[in-house]
């Protein structure tokens, strides 16, 4: 892991996305495990993101305390101290939006995570939870237009404004 995640960094390649329900976990373990173990790659050098949201056997869970919960699990398994995107997976129909501004606000204040956003949700739900979330959300960006893969060389002030601010991601 460690010779592509070097050869990636050396390409400019810098944006590395995670989701806590690939490979059941394992895929952030594989790269928290190649990142602990080289002294030549640096945190602050990656833009790094993970989703959180699907929960096997249930389906989807955006309650407080499970997207508190899943994020301490993501950074556990990539041996980093903060996410700088955090997306919400999938939407779920039972979502009590209060408790994901809350959550939000807990995982911002503690340092755990710098941005957060959405994936797979349609505008409505957007708005919905717009509505409840205490920042002001500066920009939709569909998937579309996002650029892949993100070049801390070719992309500095897009990465700068993505960093910066809020975004949502939309598909």
């Amino acid at each position: 892991m460690n010779r592509y995640i070097h050869s990636a960094m050396e390409l400019g390649i810098n944006f590395f996305d995670h989701a806590d329900i690939y490979g059941g976990g394992r895929s952030e373990e594989i790269f928290g495990q190649a990142m602990t173990g080289d002294g030549t790659l640096r945190r602050e050098d990656m833009i790094i993101q993970s989703k959180c949201g699907i929960r096997p056997g249930v389906c989807y869970d955006l309650s407080k305390e499970y997207l508190i919960n899943s994020v301490d699990g993501i950074l556990k398994r990539l041996n980093t101290e903060y996410l700088d995107v955090l997306l919400l997976h999938r939407p779920d129909a039972l979502v009590e939006p209060e408790e994901v501004a809350e959550a939000f606000d807990q995982l911002e204040k503690s340092g755990k995570v710098r941005t957060f956003g959405v994936s797979n949700h349609k505008p409505m739900q957007i708005e919905l939870l717009k509505k409840y979330e205490g920042k002001d959300w500066q920009e939709v960006i569909p998937c579309g237009e996002f650029p892949a893969p993100i070049s801390l060389h070719e992309n500095i002030d897009y990465v700068r404004k993505i960093l910066g601010e809020t975004v949502q991601y939309t598909s």
